[in-house]
């Protein structure tokens, strides 16, 4: 970059990034016009008009004989030109591996009739799943061996039924079976009496150890909130509260969005979703197929990611669906379609 036009009559060449002083040279007159530079028979010239114009302020309270006519030209030796740098090309981000798709344990059973674990495993590889969450697995053993990939398990536990000794024992015997350093157990409590007092304590002093022993261990247990009557916690305040209440250090939340067919995300969900952020590990978002339907673009998809942002919550994403279709391959099309829309949201909040 040049510069000239300076009461001490020079001109000088600066590394435009740096702004280091590369060369400079007296003229003899101030250069108040802009410097030009041309390439003629393979070699760089640099010319510039020093008059001391009087049109400057400078010029104009200088003394006459600092004004004058001229033209000077630098040139580069035979041969050399100053080559600009080229802009550094943008890289384009790469696209993340795409998220893995796993299909639930109900999903796989055909109809009404019941399959075993090696059916399951079947029907999951034909549909293109990579694996799937399981609940009542009889052999995951086997499953493994055959190539399933179990990024975790669903717990029901019945604490009017078990004590904390046999939930952890029924825990401990999936946990070398889930294929990802991340995978998690999935926790929520049930029974015939949620609502009875007792029970309740019963069920919290039987998290508060499942809490510590998990801690203890590395296994990452989340509570899973669900509607139902038979739940302890039927949504995420209720299971907030088990969490606040019982003092709970390591285990956290799966904050389970559902799609309000009225109109996207309710308002009482925002409320719910707010109070649950310090505590929620995974947003779970249910039923991409009324989505798809009702929510061209992800509208809805854009509405949790615009709260999420408020709350600034880094944790992770799943995309939670059940099965309106006995077809497989036509499901797992819609799960791919959910995705994109779920992509598209991101992008444009920016999360």
């Amino acid at each position: 970059m040049f510069v000239a036009g300076t009461q001490d009559n020079k001109i000088r060449a600066f590394d435009k990034e740096s702004g280091e002083e590369l060369w400079s040279h007296d003229l003899p007159f101030a250069g108040f016009s802009p410097p030009s530079t041309q390439v003629v028979n393979g070699r760089q010239y640099l010319v510039i008009n020093a008059s001391g114009s009087s049109h400057s302020f400078v010029a104009r309270n200088a003394p006459k004989s600092a004004r004058g006519d001229a033209f000077v030209a630098f040139a580069l030796p035979d041969g050399k030109t100053v080559q600009p740098k080229k802009p550094e090309e943008k890289k384009s981000a790469s696209k993340p591996d795409p998220a893995p798709v796993y299909a639930g344990w109900a999903f796989a059973n055909k109809g009404e009739e019941k399959s075993s674990d090696a059916e399951k495993w079947e029907i999951v590889q034909q549909a293109g799943y990579q694996g799937f969450m399981g609940c009542k697995m009889t052999n995951p053993e086997e499953l493994v061996q055959k190539g399933a990939v179990l990024p975790g398990f669903y717990f029901r536990a019945y604490p009017e039924k078990e004590s904390f000794e046999q939930i952890r024992d029924r825990i401990v015997s999936k946990l070398p079976f889930i294929s990802d350093d991340d995978g998690a157990i999935w926790l929520f409590f049930t029974g015939e009496k949620p609502r009875d007092a007792e029970a309740q304590m019963s069920a919290q002093e039987i998290l508060k150890k499942l809490d510590a022993w998990a801690a203890e261990e590395g296994v990452n247990l989340y509570l899973y909130s669900h509607r139902g009557d038979q739940f302890y916690w039927r949504h995420s305040t209720e299971a907030v509260r088990y969490i606040e209440e019982a003092a709970l250090s390591h285990t956290r939340l799966v904050f389970t969005v559902y799609h309000d067919r009225f109109g996207g995300f309710e308002n009482q969900m925002v409320e719910r979703l707010a109070a649950a952020a310090d505590h929620t590990a995974v947003v779970a978002l249910h039923g991409p197929e009324m989505i798809n339907r009702r929510e061209k673009g992800g509208a809805f998809y854009k509405q949790v990611f615009q709260e999420l942002a408020r709350q600034n919550f880094s944790g992770q994403f799943l995309i939670y669906s059940r099965p309106y279709s006995t077809n497989a391959k036509q499901y797992l099309k819609s799960q791919k379609a959910a995705f994109t829309h779920f992509q598209k949201a991101a992008m444009e909040v920016g999360k």
